[in-house]
């Protein structure tokens, strides 16, 4: 009787502490710009991906914790997505890639061998606004394989890319 009040006790304990990570996933995740991920050193010239924010007019970089603000980097604030829904860069995506209505900017690499975009995830598709996360990519255009390089909270929906 004594071992399974044991493994009650221990089982409860084990489920508290998944509970405990599971929470503070959720708001590392979806509330910071903390993504301890390395996925974005395969990347080629990943160095040249400069995340805008126009409304604050600042510009962010990846580094290992995330992603930083930058002085070294002019970004062109008046740029947005390489030409827009009839540019070469978003049809050369949607090439590979199905757009469900859920991709944010994009810029083509300074070679036009990759491109780097944002893609919002939702919570439910019957309420497609509601983004939970956004990913940022890159598509490599000769393997067609795609490098999840950052990943941002819902509220960073709106940051712009530029490939330098």
């Amino acid at each position: 009787m004594q071992e399974i009040k044991r493994l009650g006790r221990l089982a409860l304990k084990l489920v508290a502490i998944v509970l405990l990570v599971l929470f503070i996933k959720e708001i590392v995740l979806y509330h910071t710009y903390l993504d301890l991920s390395q996925s974005y050193r395969q990347v080629d010239n990943y160095e040249g991906i400069v995340f805008k924010n126009n409304y604050t007019k600042t510009a962010y970089k990846r580094c290992f914790w995330g992603i930083k603000k930058t002085a070294d980097a002019i970004a062109d604030f008046d740029r947005h997505g390489d030409g827009g829904y009839n540019g070469e860069t978003y049809k050369k995506l949607t090439a590979v890639i199905d757009d469900t209505g859920h991709l944010g900017t994009w810029a083509s690499s300074p070679d036009g061998t990759k491109i780097v975009y944002s893609e919002g995830h939702v919570i439910d598709e019957l309420e497609p606004t509601y983004i939970r996360y956004v990913d940022f990519k890159v598509l490599d255009l000769q393997s067609n394989s795609i490098t999840v390089i950052f990943t941002a909270p819902a509220k960073e929906a709106s940051l712009g890319l530029e490939w330098q």
